[in-house]
């Protein structure tokens, strides 16, 4: 009788919005088990964060296959669900052995333990085929088991030799994607549209942001694949799937030069067409910058260069080390090439002001000029720029310091994600201010809103009527802002006076108070008042594709939003 292991790829508290990612963890953990176990094993996957499965949906279909052995793996954000679910399957199959791995349970393996049988630590392959043993045939005890913690019998935790990284990637076999609905994760390749497979060419990163896990997870060590490795899966792919458009994962592509090199030379003689994106530094682009032509040629559409800010103080306190100046040269690069430079960013880093904001719209305008409208990249129908937002993650330095740089507004694990406002500076908080518009105008408002429903993602409540007044709320909250900023009050001191004023929540209040700054300083309707340079700050145009002026949706808000201006005082009396 064969062995029957189910892998969960558990739900997010953004399910509903969020963009389909394939749990290339969990198919390289099932890929490795089957080749090593062969016909003894039976494995399959759940991914409720793909189909928006419902908890109850998940145990029910755990409960009905009774699997002999159930694997999580996850990021902070799905923590909450998946330790409600792991509780309630203890409930329904008390016998099931489960196990946690993957970047939360790894940075925090003295809680993740408490809801698990054996949490896996670091990378999982060959730990998991040990812990597969030890279930399935009793032949390793857990204390022989390196790269694991459990809790014992006289529940004492339990932390095994830690195991080292596997030295040659190539031995591990391609994803288990047969797996997967693969139709399910129709997330749009950026710039050409179409559907995307993600793609691994190494592991690890050498450098040490403070916001990011990668150096407590890698040790800041790098080890690649070789290229004709990564090029026969991007085949298996094409052949098996139709699939030509590929998003590499790498942290950064451009580190080792003669790999981008030899992979771009096989991509070249290939008999399939490919088109591809990756990730890298403007300052390993520009050293390799005799690399374009051969990356062009190759079927690279863009490059993704971490911004994350365009403040250089912003810069030192999140350690980036990177360079405006070096930014704005690797995409006019990039551009007289034919590729799109594109870019990563996140709001609220330590360090942001108002000022920040309004010159980083600029700078991201300079990067986008002459490449027309990012339509399956850039998520707003105008040139306002959300990007992520900071968010302070078990294991890496920011987490140790965020109690000293900001305000947290987390309250629960599922608040630690990129789509919800948890984490504002106190250099944004303590910026003053100063309206350089007497009122803000349709247009305007609308964008604001826009910006709202698009980046929080529990801005949107359930029901219509529920909607309709949380947008007039908001709609007033930003009028009440914007006509507080007179130069006198910091933004705290006006998102407290609102809090009493429009009877607000203190932790929606500061999430809407921040995002509200941030917009309103992109567009040029506030300067900062500590700054010497508030005076050329001015209402910069917004920039909206025709095709958007032309919809219905449009026009229904920007008149709505007149009528609301002209209801507003009777309202608010």
């Amino acid at each position: 009788m064969k062995y029957t292991i189910t892998l969960v790829q558990p739900p997010l508290p953004i399910n509903h919005r969020h963009k389909k990612v394939m749990p290339l963890g969990l198919l390289y953990l099932a890929a490795n088990a089957r080749r090593e176990f062969k016909d003894d094993i039976d494995i399959d996957i759940v991914d409720a964060q793909a189909h928006n499965i419902s908890y109850r949906t998940i145990i029910q279909k755990l409960v009905e296959k009774k699997p002999r052995l159930i694997g999580f793996t996850f990021w902070t954000a799905q923590a909450d669900s998946v330790y409600l679910l792991s509780k309630a399957l203890k409930l329904y199959l008390p016998d099931t052995p489960i196990v946690f791995g993957g970047v939360h349970p790894t940075t925090l393996p003295e809680e993740a333990a408490l809801y698990s049988d054996v949490t896996i630590l670091g990378e999982g392959e060959f730990t998991f085929l040990d812990i597969i043993r030890h279930f399935k045939d009793n032949t390793l005890s857990l204390s022989e088991i390196a790269g694991i913690c459990y809790y014992d019998e006289e529940k004492n935790l339990k932390k095994t030799t830690p195991r080292p990284f596997i030295e040659d990637l190539d031995t591990l076999p391609f994803p288990a994607w047969d797996l997967l609905d693969i139709p399910a994760y129709n997330t749009p390749f950026h710039i050409t549209g179409g559907q995307r497979f993600p793609v691994m060419g190494s592991r690890g990163c050498p450098y040490n942001c403070s916001y990011c896990a990668s150096p407590f997870l890698w040790k800041r060590i790098v080890r690649w694949r070789k290229p004709e490795n990564v090029l026969a899966e991007m085949n298996e792919i094409y052949e098996r799937f139709g699939v030509n458009k590929i998003h590499f994962w790498d942290d950064n592509q451009l580190l080792f030069p003669e790999y981008m090199e030899k992979l771009c030379q096989l991509l070249i003689d290939n008999h399939h067409s490919f088109q591809w994106i990756g990730l890298s530094r403007s300052h390993h682009l520009l050293k390799n910058k005799h690399l374009l032509p051969l990356l062009k040629e190759s079927g690279c559409v863009g490059i993704e260069m971490g911004i994350e800010s365009a403040n250089p103080r912003t810069f030192q306190v999140i350690q980036k080390e990177e360079s405006l100046d070096k930014i704005k040269e690797s995409a006019e690069l990039m551009k007289q090439h034919n590729m799109y430079p594109l870019f990563t960013y996140m709001a609220f880093n330590p360090g942001e002001t108002i000022e920040g904001y309004y010159y980083q719209s600029a700078f991201i305008e300079k990067i986008m000029e002459g490449k027309g409208w990012y339509r399956y990249f850039h998520a707003l129908p105008f040139n306002i720029y959300l990007g992520q937002f900071a968010t302070p993650h078990p294991g890496t330095r920011f987490w140790k310091e965020k109690e000293s740089l900001g305000k947290i507004l987390a309250s629960s694990w599922s608040d630690y994600y990129h789509h919800n406002v948890n984490f504002i500076p106190y250099s944004l908080l303590n910026d003053i201010p100063l309206a350089t518009t007497r009122k803000i105008d349709s247009l305007h408002s609308y964008a604001l809103l826009k910006v709202m429903r698009t980046g929080q993602w529990n801005f949107l409540p359930s029901t219509g009527f529920a909607r309709m007044v949380k947008t007039f709320r908001y709609h007033i909250f930003t009028v009440e802002f914007h006509k507080r900023c007179n130069g006198t009050q910091t933004i705290k001191e006006i998102i407290h006076e609102l809090i009493q004023y429009l009877r607000l929540p203190e932790k929606e209040a500061f999430q809407w108070g921040a995002i509200t700054a941030m917009v309103m300083a992109q567009m040029g309707l506030i300067s900062s008042a500590l700054s010497v340079e508030s005076n050329s700050i001015t209402p910069r145009p917004l920039s909206i594709p025709q095709a958007w002026r032309r919809t219905l949706k449009f026009l229904v808000f920007k008149y709505s939003f007149i009528f609301l201006n002209a209801c507003y005082p009777i309202h608010t009396r």
